[in-house]
């Protein structure tokens, strides 16, 4: 059957009750309208929490926090403390349930900052509870906390890599450990953390004040504040002797006496920053010497040059394997073989070679040259001065050879004329005119008023035609190079050579007439010269 009016759930509930089913009874009045009575079987069978949402129902706040307090629920009861704006209850039943976050807000809005801090420590937010820690004047507490901070980033493993924000946060913690630490009267532990937050003054102070002297003192000499650190050690009553070599040195060397601080670093061992004190004093064969000792050849390779010692520079920078600068400097020292040797090491003939030629040693000179090989770039200069040194020791059939190799296949033009003409030397020299007659026309059709060689022609023109001939006949006859059947007989009953020569004066003659009439000296403009008879 259906219940529908209250006096039906009433009875239910009275029946319910008398089976010792309070809950139920409990429900049935509460259905029923009767809140009291519910209320009565709600707390006789124990049923708090049942109790406690009737009472929430019905308005009865603090009724009901006692429920929930009597039903083991304490964050319940402690939104209806909150509720009620008892925020001290609210925070004690909070913090007793694990809400600390929410305890910790409690604590906050009723000013309890040490109270708070606790909070947000137990829930883990170390960085606002140090800061709470700090309202409440527990600096080193706070900084407790902010050195824990710091050993969680620092301690992500070596090499580990910092994001941007990490590492901005790493030198505020440190900046707030020593800030704290500093005024909670532990200068020793604070200065460290203004070290590593590059807060160099503040840690300059802070070890002074711990009574460490050589510290403060090697960061005020760091921060170029010589007078102020010797001003520190006045003070201390202590003098330069009594600290470490490296902060004596440094101290000297600020106040401008760099060769008392390289004596101290010497005697000291620590020989490269010794070689940089005597480098500043101006002995720089000493500091060269320094820095040779602790393997820096090149820096005491540089020095030995500015202080004129060339023979030790030349010998540092083959040490280095700069053969290009050790040969430098040792010719500069006047050890020209040992240049040279270190030119053709370095594959530099050609350079080896000048040195030899402008010493005169031409048989060295000649092997150097002769190991460059065809089909190097450098093959024609090494030719060429190979034919100079040749035509200078009077061999001037070798010295034509080795023209005649740099000249190659190409015509005359303006890297070629100088070889030409030497060409021609050598071949005036070896008793072949007529050969050197044509390099010097040669030279002439590329550029007319080129040192000599006009003159030169002139002179082979106006020899007699017999001794001509006979002078070009050097290194084959006239049968045997065939010239004197090519050349033939004149009209007149002439020899081949004898109107060969006549007919080349006169075409030369023609073509200088065409050439001064013409009025320009442009080698590209002047008319061509015809040859042969």
């Amino acid at each position: 059957m259906a219940i529908s009016s209250a006096s039906d759930y009433a009875k239910r509930a009275r029946q319910a009750a008398r089976s010792g089913d309070y809950a139920q009874s409990g429900d049935f009045y509460r259905m029923a309208g009767d809140w009291k009575k519910a209320n009565q079987m709600y707390l006789k069978g124990g049923h708090f929490n049942l109790a406690a949402r009737l009472a929430e129902e019905m308005g009865d706040l603090p009724e009901a926090s006692l429920y929930y307090l009597k039903a083991g629920d304490l964050r319940a009861a402690a939104e209806i403390e909150l509720r009620q704006e008892n925020r001290d209850k609210a925070a004690w039943m909070f913090s007793r349930c694990g809400q600390h976050v929410r305890a910790a807000e409690q604590f906050e809005a009723l000013e309890q900052y040490e109270a708070a801090a606790q909070q947000y420590e137990r829930a883990g937010f170390s960085e606002k509870a140090a800061m709470f820690y700090v309202k409440s004047d527990r600096p080193l507490v706070a900084a407790g906390l902010f050195e824990t901070l710091i050993a969680a980033l620092e301690g992500q493993g070596p090499g580990a890599p910092l994001s941007e924000s990490e590492r901005a946060s790493l030198l505020r913690y440190h900046r707030y450990c020593g800030e704290l630490q500093q005024k909670g009267g532990e200068p020793q532990r604070a200065a460290p953390h203004f070290e590593a937050a590059l807060m160099m003054e503040q840690a300059a102070r802070a070890y002074r004040e711990a009574g460490q002297i050589e510290k403060a003192v090697d960061i005020l000499l760091r921060l170029q504040k010589p007078d102020e650190a010797y001003a520190i050690l006045q003070e201390a009553g202590k003098d330069l002797s009594a600290l470490a070599p490296a902060i004596q040195a440094e101290m000297l060397a600020r106040r401008g006496n760099h060769d008392e601080a390289a004596g101290v670093l010497e005697k000291a061992g620590s020989l490269y920053r010794a070689a940089e004190e005597w480098k500043a004093a101006g002995q720089l064969e000493r500091a060269a010497r320094l820095f040779e000792q602790e393997g820096e050849f090149m820096q005491a390779a540089d020095l030995y040059t500015r202080c004129g010692n060339f023979s030790e520079a030349g010998r540092l920078y083959e040490r280095g394997r700069d053969l290009k600068n050790a040969s430098e400097m040792y010719r500069r020292a006047g050890r020209h073989e040992d240049a040279a040797r270190l030119l053709l090491q370095g594959g530099d003939p050609i350079a080896a070679a000048r040195i030899l030629y402008d010493r005169k040693e031409y048989d060295a000179c000649i092997k150097a040259l002769q190991k460059v090989g065809p089909d190097s770039r450098d093959h024609r200069r090494a030719s060429f001065l190979l034919g100079r040194i040749f035509a200078e020791q009077g061999l001037p059939t070798l010295a034509a050879d080795k023209f005649q190799v740099a000249i190659g296949n190409e015509q005359v033009n303006n890297d070629t004329i100088l070889i030409y003409y030497s060409l021609g030397l050598a071949l005036e020299a070896n008793m072949r005119p007529r050969e050197a007659l044509r390099v010097y026309q040669k030279i002439l059709s590329f550029n007319y008023g080129y040192k000599d060689v006009l003159v030169r022609m002139q002179a082979i023109e106006s020899q007699p035609l017999s001794n001509l001939a006979t002078r070009g006949t050097a290194r084959h006859t006239g049968d045997e190079s065939g010239w004197a059947s090519r050349i033939g007989t004149g009209s007149r009953g002439r020899s081949g050579a004898e109107c060969w020569a006549r007919c080349c004066w006169r075409s030369t003659a023609r073509w200088d007439a065409r050439w001064r009439s013409a009025g320009s000296g442009n080698s590209r403009t002047r008319p061509a010269r015809r040859s042969g008879c």
